[in-house]
């Protein structure tokens, strides 16, 4: 995948056996690079778009950022492809800082059946650790320049309110490297993966949807085959692939009241 080579990265992942929902995607898209042919010929697929599906799970599936200035920069990429308001254009990169905090912080809360677990007492304190670091970082991207500039009068700019929310970033990763460090799985029923971190990026970027174009998050259903569309819904799609969130965004933007 890092060097570009989508055909052969299909190829190969089209064999594995864990790919979750993305498993039909990708492999379609590994037959129709066998037999671009055939997929010329029937009327129902167009084989660009059975290409693009393919790369986009295959994305999702095994391109996650790994750190936030990664994932910061993918959702910049992301948001600056809608209709942005003229005076919005400036706000782009605090709201792909602020998904990414949310997209980061909620990520060690899916599937608890798989992750590894300690105490209770001490997931409760890590989970609210990070959840205070992410606010904090948070508030401080929106602090008026009045407000930053009577802390660092007071404080000779040590520490300096810039680099605070990278720091607290940090914090919230080596919060979620603990909770994965905690000890041996322990035995739990089957039960469906929780998605808090998809139902809380959608919330968001339905928020930064607005905000930044002035128009509601709202979808499409076509009457015909109830396929959901919508600019939030292809927005939201590309946010999932950007920050590697396994979630369908069909699902999220049906399960919200738009």
């Amino acid at each position: 995948m890092a060097a570009g080579d989508w055909p052969r990265a299909i190829k190969i992942a089209s064999s594995f056996p864990e790919l979750g929902m993305h498993k039909a995607a990708i492999q379609r898209a590994h037959a129709c690079n066998q037999n671009p042919r055939l997929y010329d010929q029937l009327p129902t697929y167009d084989r660009a778009t059975v290409e693009a599906e393919g790369i986009a799970a295959l994305r999702t599936r095994f391109d996650k950022p790994h750190t936030a200035r990664e994932a910061a920069a993918r959702v910049e990429e992301v948001l600056s492809k809608l209709e942005v308001l003229p005076e919005r254009h400036s706000d782009i990169p605090q709201h792909a800082w602020n998904l990414s905090l949310v997209s980061f912080l909620w990520r060690h809360n899916d599937s608890p059946q798989t992750r590894a677990v300690g105490t209770t007492t001490t997931q409760r304190e890590l989970k609210k650790f990070a959840d205070l670091a992410a606010k904090l970082g948070c508030h401080i991207k929106s602090m008026h320049n009045d407000a930053r500039d009577a802390y660092h009068a007071a404080s000779a700019d040590r520490p300096n309110l810039d680099d605070m929310p990278a720091e607290l970033m940090y914090v919230i990763l080596a919060v979620d490297k603990a909770l994965g460090q905690l000890g041996p799985e322990k035995p739990a029923r089957r039960q469906q993966p929780k998605k808090q971190q998809a139902d809380n990026v959608s919330v968001h970027a339905a928020q930064v949807f607005t905000a930044l174009t002035g128009k509601p998050a709202t979808r499409i259903n076509d009457t015909v085959t109830d396929k959901v569309g919508g600019q939030f819904y292809n927005f939201l799609a590309e946010l999932f692939v950007a920050l590697g969130i396994d979630a369908s965004a069909a699902s999220q933007v049906r399960g919200r009241a738009i």
